[in-house]
Formats: structure tokens, C-alpha cells, sequence
């Protein structure tokens, strides 16, 4: 494959959908990567894969990255699995397929498999793709040419051109819902013989999914012998809405433009004159944002690789990192170093590094990026990473619990696990994955982000500004610069503050914390708050809100709203209640009747453990447990007593 390094080099091939604009790509050669069969990467993180022109017989396969890119290369995969030669999962972005040449003689397995992280979905382009000598059977390996393994957005598909004896095109979305769109523009689909064989382009499945627009353009289709296309070369198929007139294939009552050809064109959309090792590209045909040159060089095995897929054979000890520029586009220099003794002392250079340990043990010998903003790819809570003072803006990738290290500024937990991520004194940034983790800022005025799962986020000391993002979040806050920040739907959120807080909009919950006489403020929403051993000022605000004052003396307002006051145990404390609205809002006795022995507040007034007194304007709610004096519980302001008691059945 040639990548013209001047932009007025001519390229050999048709392209009618640009490339992703990349934000300092990481380039990957897999000519120069052994048998590293899977990587992973962190959701912002953009990446181009340059193919070999030596047949690659392992497969390319990603889980994480924003945008994915794969430029030529031949692939020549060996052996039957349930899987892809080209596998990428969990995107955040988007995938371009360009130039590519797989084939699957030796091989029974998918072609090209794509799938969005939960949440997301990525738009994916094939084009100037071969992939032919697909085979398979039913039994899970269909040979499928190209096949969506989660949610994906607009599909599109461009000078392609492959053979099966199974299945070509699956793209129905039964992994997630939610396809945008498919466009098939010179795309030919061929039977290669042999048994097994069904349909070459299925968009649907048949259980009642929604329709989603596909446009066809000089797309072909071909039946084999007893099948006839309309019935076995297409899903939806006849009676489903397909409609066969002569060789054009249509689909009535779908969202489907242009037609199916039944039969060949006259010469392929992608043959091996223009793919794999033929493959050209002019490099300004790629835009990159960022400053600087990129460069070539092996590339780290993640650790640990979070794809259930087999152990990856062993990668060739890794030389030095090039300083050689194979590739003159804009964008920082980014140089991967690899370990092979986890005892040894892994060291970068003066630029950019991504360092990994050696996989399935812990590198205390440990990994010093040097100068440069560096990564780190660590999967054992004992590697270990050096860093000074001044020497870049550094990141840990963390696929298990992991705790940064002095003058590290930042830290992600990569991977599907729930883990704790740890920061230090620092200013840090600490990044969740979406399986609900626990993140601690410690010193500094750290930034927190949440996933999509139920996350935990402690600052520690300093101003720290918490985003949790989806799911039902929790936030310690202890220090009044601290800022919580949620959106609207984003789960039912609580803030566990040790100082004098009022709820921000969108979040839900407050509960206070320590001994410490302090005051909790709620929002428009349905708060439920509930105070701490001191003596606190719950205010509910608007909403119908729930007020427990736990230990102490405290005063609560329910503000406007439906409101519930729940009333502590017999000697924690005396509540006052500042606006109780009679009809509207609700006394919570549960407590307070378990203290005294009783199941229910009329019984309990009437067996006088339970009195209701007026003393002005106000009325006092005394408890008397069995073998002790009465104790006062609550005073609840502007009330009428007699009016209180009628509605003790609904205390």
C-alpha cells in the first residue's frame, strides 16, 4: 500500500465519502505489530491503522476509539471462529473501511464487523472493499461480508464487492435499535458456491423492527438455483414487500429508494488492482487537527484486553520507538514503547509516549514517560508510573482499580469493569467508564466525570466541579467551591454534603453528613433530604418533598408543595416544623410510634403515649415510651391541635 506523503500525488481510488476529520490520531502500522491481534482505546481517542501489504492472517480487532480508521492492507485470516477479520466494537465516533482487501479461503468467519458503545451511534463507511471466499455455515458462523454488532447510525457503502456462501450484508439491528440509515451505491454480492446459503442483503429480522431509510444504487443481487432473488436474495422479502419486475428488485410500504439488480455487473466495483497492497491514497485526502508530525511505530498490546476473544499469540519484542516520519500529515507525534520484563524500568522519550506494561502481571519495575504529554496503559493496581514535575500533562488508561502517582494529571478507567479511580494532590482529571465506578479527586481542584452507570464522585479537598452524567450518580461535597452538574434525565442524583448546601437544578437528593450544625436547601424538584447528627435547617423548597432531620434539634420547611416531615425516635431530637399545611402536607410518625410500642397514631393517642398539646399558636407532639418520662419530639408552628389530631390516620 503507498501513502503519497504530497498532497499532489494522485490516488488510485474513487472515493465518494470523505474521511472523519481526526484530532491527533494515533497511527498504527500493522506491518510492524507482530502477532498483536486487539487494542484498545479510550472514547476520545482517534486512530488510523495502516495495512500490510504482506498478508495478515491474524485479525484487527478494537474495542474503545472515537474514530477508527483502516487504510488498506491484506488480509489473509486463518481458522474458524465466531467473529471478524476486521472487529470494531464499542465506538464512539465513527469507522472508515477504505482500500481493504480481505480474503477468507482459509478462514470461516465474519468480513467486517462494527459496533457503537452503549449509548452511541457511530457512523460507518466501507469503500473500495474486497472481500471475497467468504464460507460458513448456520451454526453462528455465517460468513457474513459485513455485519452490524451493536447500535450504529448511517451506514455507507461504496465500490464494494464480495462473495459468499451464506450470508452477505446483516445489518438488521437486533443488537440495539436505532439504525439511522444504509446507502449501497456499486455494491455486488455474489454466491460462491457450496451449501447453507440465504440472503445477501438482510436489513430487517422480521420481529417487528422499525423501518429505517436505505437507498440503492447500482447494487446487485444473485440467486442460485431453486431460490428465486425476491424470496432468497433479499430480506425484507416477497410478502414482506419486496416486488420483483424483470431483473429490478423494490420494496413497496418501506422507507427504501432505487432498486435491487438481479444478476452481475459488467466489471467489479473493487478488485485487487485497486485494494490491499494496490490500495493508494494521497495523504491530504485526510484532515487532521493538531500540530506536528505523526509517526510509525509498533504498537502496545492494552492490558488487560477487555474483548472475549482468545489470548492474542505472543508479540515480538518490540525495538526502540522510529523517530522516522513515514507519513508527513499534521497531528502531535505520538510513540508507543511496549514492555517485556515487569521488573525492568520502561522509559520514554522527550515527546509524546504511550507506554504499556507486560500483560497479566504488575510492571513494579516501573514506566517513566519523561517529557511530553504520555499515556499509560496499566491493568494491575501495582504498576507503577514515574513522573516529575514539569514533564507534560500525562494520563493513566486504567483497566482496573488504580491510584495516580505524583505529578500525574490525569486519570481514565478504561474497560467494562466497575472500578475505583484515584487521583493525587494535583489538579486532576478523573474519567469514569460506564459500568458505575468510584472516583476521588483527593488534593487539588479536580475535574470528575461520570459514565452512564451509577457513579460515585468524591473531590476530596480543593474546588472540585463533579459531572455525573447518566445514571443514578452520588457526589461527597465538602468544600463550598465544589459544583455539581447534571442535565435534565440523567437519573436521580443525591449529594452527600459535610458543609451548608443547596441543591443545584436537575439533582435530586441531599443528605448531610457529620456533627457539624449545618443546613441543606432543595430545588423545584421532588427533594429527599435528610440531616445529620447536628442541629439542622432543612428547607424543601418547591416539589413534594420528604424531611427527615435524623439526630438533633433541627427545623425543617417543606416550602410549597405536598410535603412529608418524617419525625425522629423518642429522645434524638426535637423537630420544628415552620409551614405544616394542614390537608396538604404529611406527618411520618413511624418512627416515633416504634419508639413508644404502638402500630398506629390513634391507638397511640388514645393509650396517652402519644400527646398532642397546644401551647399557642403552635402545638407540641410528646412520646412516651414504656418506663420513661414524656419526651418532646416536635413542635409544629401555626397549627391547630384539634385540627392535627383528625388527621392522625393519616400520620
Amino acid at each position: 500500500m503507498a501513502i503519497n506523503p504530497l498532497s499532489s500525488a494522485a490516488t488510485n481510488t474513487d472515493m465518494k465519502w470523505a474521511f472523519p476529520t481526526l484530532n491527533n490520531p494515533t497511527i498504527i502500522d500493522l506491518s510492524k505489530t507482530g502477532g498483536q491481534t486487539n487494542w484498545s482505546f479510550g472514547p476520545d481517542q482517534d486512530v488510523i491503522f495502516i495495512g500490510s501489504d504482506t498478508p495478515r492472517t491474524g485479525k484487527l480487532q478494537t474495542d474503545g476509539g472515537h474514530n477508527i480508521v483502516v487504510l488498506g492492507g491484506e488480509f489473509a485470516p486463518v481458522g474458524d471462529t465466531k467473529s471478524a477479520t476486521i472487529h470494531i466494537l464499542n465506538l464512539h465516533g465513527s469507522a472508515h473501511i477504505e482500500g481493504v482487501h480481505i480474503d477468507s479461503k482459509n478462514a470461516s468467519q465474519d468480513g467486517i464487523a462494527v459496533g457503537g458503545a452503549s449509548g452511541k451511534q457511530p457512523t460507518i463507511t466501507v469503500q473500495n472493499v474486497l472481500i471475497e471466499n467468504m464460507h460458513g455455515s448456520k451454526e453462528g458462523v455465517h460468513a457474513d461480508i459485513f455485519q452490524t454488532h451493536g447500535a450504529v447510525g448511517d451506514m455507507r457503502f461504496y465500490n464494494v464487492t464480495g462473495d459468499t456462501n451464506y450470508q452477505g450484508f446483516f445489518i438488521s439491528p437486533q443488537y440495539a435499535p436505532g439504525h439511522k440509515s444504509a446507502d449501497f451505491e456499486n455494491v455486488n454480492v455474489s454466491y460462491n458456491g457450496g451449501s447453507g446459503y440465504t440472503y445477501q442483503y438482510w436489513f430487517l429480522d422480521g420481529n417487528n423492527q422499525t423501518p429505517y431509510p436505505v437507498t440503492l444504487k447500482n447494487v446487485y443481487t444473485t440467486e442460485r438455483d431453486g431460490q428465486t432473488a425476491e424470496n432468497g436474495s433479499v430480506w425484507p422479502k416477497a410478502g414482506m414487500g419486496a416486488v420483483r419486475v424483470g431483473d429490478q428488485i423494490t420494496f413497496t410500504g418501506l422507507p427504501y429508494k432505487g432498486a435491487f439488480t438481479v444478476g452481475t455487473p459488467a466489471k467489479d466495483f473493487a478488485d485487487s488492482t485497486k485494494v490491499g497492497a494496490n490500495f493508494k491514497l494521497d495523504s491530504s485526502d485526510i484532515h487532521i487537527d493538531g500540530s506536528g508530525s505523526a509517526t510509525t511505530v509498533p504498537t502496545p498490546d492494552p492490558t488487560p484486553t477487555p474483548t472475549p476473544t482468545p489470548t492474542p499469540t505472543p508479540v515480538d519484542p518490540v525495538p526502540a520507538p522510529s523517530t522516522e516520519t513515514t507519513w508527513n500529515v499534521s497531528g502531535a507525534p505520538t510513540k508507543w514503547i511496549k514492555a517485556t520484563n515487569p521488573d525492568a524500568l520502561l522509559t520514554g522519550t522527550s515527546g509524546n509516549d504511550q507506554l504499556a506494561g507486560v500483560a497479566g502481571k504488575a510492571d513494579v519495575g516501573g514506566m517513566a514517560g519523561g517529557k511530553g504529554d504520555d499515556t499509560y496503559i496499566v491493568g494491575d493496581p501495582a504498576d507503577k508510573v514515574i513522573e516529575y514535575a514539569g514533564q507534560g500533562t500525562d494520563t493513566v488508561l486504567s483497566y482496573t482499580n488504580y491510584k495516580l502517582s505524583a505529578n500525574v494529571e490525569n486519570l481514565t478507567l478504561a474497560g467494562t469493569a466497575a472500578a475505583t479511580g484515584t487521583g493525587n494532590d494535583g489538579a486532576n482529571i478523573l474519567t469514569a467508564n460506564d459500568a458505575g465506578n468510584k472516583l476521588m479527586g483527593m488534593g487539588g481542584n479536580d475535574l470528575l466525570v461520570g459514565g452512564k452507570g451509577a457513579d460515585v464522585l468524591d473531590g476530596g479537598t480543593g474546588a472540585d466541579t463533579m459531572k455525573g452524567g447518566l445514571g443514578n450518580d452520588t457526589y461527597v461535597v465538602d468544600n463550598t467551591g465544589d459544583k455539581v452538574v447534571e442535565l435534565a434525565g440523567q437519573g436521580v442524583d443525591t449529594v452527600k454534603a459535610s458543609i451548608s448546601y443547596t441543591l443545584g437544578q436537575f439533582t435530586e437528593n441531599l443528605q448531610l453528613t457529620g456533627t457539624a450544625n449545618i443546613n441543606g436547601t432543595g430545588n423545584a424538584y421532588d427533594n429527599v433530604m435528610v440531616g445529620n447528627n447536628g442541629n439542622n435547617i432543612l428547607d424543601g423548597g418547591a416539589g413534594n418533598d420528604r424531611l427527615f432531620g435524623a439526630k438533633g434539634n433541627d427545623t425543617m420547611k417543606g416550602g410549597d408543595g405536598s410535603d412529608t416531615f418524617v419525625l425522629k425516635m423518642a429522645g434524638a431530637g426535637t423537630d420544628t416544623i415552620k409551614d405544616f399545611k394542614l390537608g396538604v402536607d404529611n406527618l411520618d410518625m413511624h418512627n416515633v410510634l416504634q419508639s413508644v410500642g404502638a402500630t398506629n397514631a390513634s391507638k397511640a393517642l388514645q393509650d396517652h403515649v402519644l400527646e398532642v398539646i397546644q401551647k399557642g399558636a403552635n402545638v407540641e407532639v410528646f412520646a412516651h415510651a414504656p418506663g420513661h418520662d414524656a419526651v418532646k419530639v416536635a413542635v409544629v408552628e401555626n397549627v391547630d391541635a384539634a385540627a392535627l389530631i383528625k388527621t392522625a390516620d393519616h400520620w
